[in-house]
């Protein structure tokens, strides 16, 4: 006898309950300072029980890093 097995259903990722296209999308930022090589900011975060919430983080660029990788748009 020879049986074959179709892997149709095992070539589908399982990615849990998180939509993965839309986390990839990047954050509205807010900054709170813009200035210097530690900044602050708030970042969009997860809906928590139907609300709207923001993330508080620094963001530290190290002293040494040129121009090109000071002004990027996220900077």
């Amino acid at each position: 006898m020879i049986f074959t097995v179709s892997l149709a259903h095992s070539a589908e990722r399982y990615t849990g309950p998180w939509d993965l296209a839309d986390l990839s999308k990047p954050p509205t930022i807010e900054w709170i300072e813009k200035e210097g090589s530690i900044r602050s900011l708030y970042y969009s975060g997860e809906d928590y029980q139907g609300k709207k919430t923001r993330v508080f983080a620094y963001y530290g660029i190290p002293e040494g890093a040129d121009a090109d990788h000071k002004n990027q748009p996220w900077c």
